[in-house]
């Protein structure tokens, strides 16, 4: 159980977070990635995964534990690796308006090719349901304070192109 904190999680051999039992996320800013097959994000070994607070990213590879949709209170968005670009490029969530809700710098682990083999595990109160996102890799960004490249407070965004309109 996670109710607050920073936590970064970079794992090259392993689960970025594994909790071998249920896994409840309930505030706190999570940064969570490995790169390594077939190695997860988060890890619960099908049992209940809750995200009811807190500021999320996690890669992984697709053999995830997906967030238990009748557990969740918080809207989160689970995006393929086609959709986030590759490594040391900065990817972006945007609603209609064009304003950015989510920012991440893809860690340089994920290599500088198509990452179709990952996911990513998209949490933030800005990400509601029923309402329509851009994403958008390769964005410029200017302004806002990171916590291990996932934007915190988000900056001003700019360029990029779009992967997928939902």
């Amino acid at each position: 159980e996670i109710y607050g904190g920073n936590i970064y999680a970079l794992s090259s051999e392993n689960d970025a977070i594994d909790s071998n039992g249920t896994l409840t996320i309930a505030g706190g800013i999570i940064v969570a990635a490995t790169s390594s097959t077939p190695e997860c994000a988060f890890d619960c070994d099908s049992n209940t995964f809750s995200i009811t607070g807190g500021l999320i990213a996690g890669i992984g590879t697709n053999n995830y534990s997906k967030p238990t949709e009748s557990s969740c209170s918080k809207s989160n968005l689970v995006l393929s690796g086609n959709y986030f670009g590759c490594g040391n490029s900065t990817f972006a969530l945007e609603d209609s308006s064009e304003n950015p809700v989510f920012v991440y710098t893809i860690p340089e682990e994920f290599g500088t090719t198509s990452n179709s083999n990952y996911i990513m595990i998209c949490s933030s109160p800005l990400i509601k349901t029923e309402t329509s996102y851009t994403a958008k890799t390769g964005i410029s960004a200017e302004g806002g304070t990171t916590f291990h490249d996932f934007y915190i407070e988000l900056p001003t965004v700019s360029n990029g192109s779009s992967t997928l309109s939902n």
